[in-house]
């Protein structure tokens, strides 16, 4: 009986190999190109047309084991019986026992192809997909007239995206504010023309220019008060009524109260509008404080105008003529009602609008800084730190928050922090360019005498702990901060070097510990090396040291140092009335 193949519906096996049709290899090394998969995983076989002919029908390729097949293969192949191949779509009749089918193949690997037919091969038919590439020949040429060819570019040192100015950034917001004006709103009176306006500024400043001249004359005139009487207008009976001068201020003193009336409704109005529509109020809003008000003084109003509420690093400069507006009752009703609408913008999510609030109108520009923090805004924070508030290292540390690593590194090298801009370099991936920065930062702080900072720099961003012990050791000998300088050096011991302690010990206590030294050198030992003193040779030695000091001292007359014995001997327990007997001994006798 012969087997045969026959279509099926749906895949009666997983794919676990491929047939690529056709004869040319450019084709196959396309297609495997395609599969994303190591060519030296793959095993494959060209198959013959027929018996025939040697010409290749196309490629077997063995998918390696336990992989996913690569998507849309064209022609998939599953196995049956662990070395025969045919089509995952394809059926066997007359159905075979697995135990029969083995039996039958002949070859390791075999292909039954519905257009080939039944193909074997041996492991030594494996194909190397090198075995498909052909070199040409070598070609004789003249290289003594090679050209360099085009200089390579610089190394690329950094990505940044170009950020739009604040002025852009601040525009985008303007959508946000209302525009209503104050004539629309409930019991609003009616706002005079540009032409109006103008006109009453001329007459308000006439009237207080009138008001001074006329209460300069009367002071002047006051004591001709008889020679004046012709002028004051004499009625029946002698009476006199007020002078022409004196109607005069009279009339200018009434037209300013009017004014300052006027003003005083507006404020009112402004607090009221705070309940009602707090976006129209903070449009009329009177800014309370700035370092850069009172620039010059305008022609007083009897409204207010209205402008922006939207946060804004070039409307804080000042410079400008203002009106300023006498609030005396009102001044700390208004302070509470901005405070209060910075707290709701902050609380809504709007933060440019509250830090326009502290910034424009509160000037609190510290306030509106940590605002714009809350709000992410970190450039226009650092804006306000570095140009208004004058703490550039602020302003660095704020676009570093906001992960603004290059604006940072600017600032901080403007300040000469070369440790933190080694630390940028380090963060953006850079740590060449970092090192100089470190140099010299440790060599600023050794030269101002920071040994501790130095040996820092030195031991944990230019990995070279052999010269921060150096440092440390010349600390632990001076006279600023030994103890500070002997813990580094141990931990730093501990961290690099923790098989050369003992050794290390003897010689910190030989060469380099000042006589009176002695007893803070074991204190220093006992309390920064507790979890290396389990390691026998390093116990020994801290032990057998601590014993000679204890002994040279209490040989002195020092006996307020035996209490340390207890640490060298943790489990004797009659240790410390020993020493204390010791002790107590030495004093009786001397």
């Amino acid at each position: 009986m012969l087997l045969t193949l026959h279509p099926a519906p749906t895949a009666q096996r997983p794919a676990v190999a491929a047939f690529l049709a056709g004869a040319e290899p450019l084709a196959w090394l396309r297609e495997l190109s395609r599969w994303n998969v190591a060519p030296g995983a793959l095993a494959c076989y060209v198959v013959p047309e027929s018996v025939q002919s040697v010409r290749p029908a196309g490629l077997l390729v063995l998918l390696p084991a336990g992989s996913p097949p690569p998507p849309h293969l064209r022609e998939p192949l599953g196995v049956v019986a662990g070395r025969l191949y045919l089509p995952t779509h394809a059926t066997l009749r007359p159905a075979t026992p697995a135990a029969e089918l083995p039996g039958r193949l002949l070859y390791e690997v075999q292909l039954l192809h519905p257009a080939v037919g039944l193909v074997g091969f041996e492991a030594t038919d494996c194909l190397a997909l090198a075995d498909l590439l052909a070199l040409p020949p070598p070609q004789p040429a003249d290289w003594s007239r090679a050209h360099p060819g085009a200089p390579l570019p610089p190394p690329l040192r950094s990505i940044r995206v170009q950020a739009p100015s604040v002025a852009e950034v601040l525009a985008e917001a303007q959508a946000e504010v209302g525009s209503a004006p104050l004539t629309e709103l409930p019991g609003a009176p009616e706002t005079p023309s540009p032409l109006e306006k103008t006109l009453n500024s001329l007459k308000q400043s006439a009237l207080r220019a009138g008001l001074a001249a006329s209460q300069g004359l009367l002071g002047a005139l006051g004591g001709l008060g008889a020679g004046l009487a012709p002028l004051g207008g004499a009625g029946a009976g002698g009476a006199t009524g007020p002078g022409p001068l004196d109607r005069l201020h009279d009339y200018f003193s009434g037209s300013l109260a009017e004014l300052e009336r006027k003003r005083n409704d507006e404020l009112a109005r402004l607090l009221e509008l705070f309940g009602q529509n707090m976006e129209a109020a903070l449009r009329f809003a009177i800014p309370l404080s700035s370092p850069y008000q009172h620039r010059g003084t305008a022609a007083p109003g009897s409204s207010l105008g209205a402008h922006s509420t939207n946060f804004s690093l070039g409307g804080l400069g000042g410079g400008q003529r203002v009106d300023g507006w006498g609030l005396s009752t009102y001044e700390e009703r208004l302070r509470k009602s901005y405070l209060a609408a910075a707290a709701q913008e902050v609380a809504a999510g709007r933060f440019q609008k509250a830090a326009y609030i502290h910034a424009h109108l509160l000037g609190d520009y510290r306030t509106a800084a940590q605002v714009l923090v809350q709000g992410r805004y970190f450039r226009e924070a650092a804006a306000l730190y570095r140009e208004h508030l004058s703490e550039p290292h602020t302003a660095a540390t704020t676009l570093e928050q906001g992960g603004l690593l290059a604006e940072a590194l600017e600032i901080y090298q403007e300040l000469n922090a070369y440790e933190k801009v080694g630390d940028l370099y380090c963060a953006l991936g850079q740590p060449a360019r970092a090192v100089p920065y470190y140099e010299r930062a440790a060599a600023m702080a050794q030269a101002a005498n920071n040994l501790l900072a130095a040996a820092h720099i030195l031991a944990t961003k230019l990995l070279r702990p052999a010269e921060a012990e150096t440092l440390l050791l010349a600390g632990w000998a001076g006279l600023r901060k030994p103890a500070a300088h002997l813990k580094q050096y141990l931990l730093l011991l501990s961290a690099t070097r923790p098989a050369d302690l003992p050794a290390a010990v003897r010689t910190l206590a030989q060469r380099h510990t000042p006589p009176g030294r002695r007893v803070q050198l074991l204190e220093g030992l006992l309390a920064s090396l507790p979890t290396r003193l389990t390691d026998p040779a390093l116990h020994a030695e801290v032990q057998q040291l601590g014993f000679e000091i204890i002994s040279q001292e209490a040989g002195a007359g020092r006996t307020q140092n035996l209490h340390l014995l207890k640490k060298l001997l943790p489990h004797d327990r009659l240790l410390p009335g020993d020493a204390s007997r010791y002790a107590a001994q030495r004093t009786f006798s001397n």
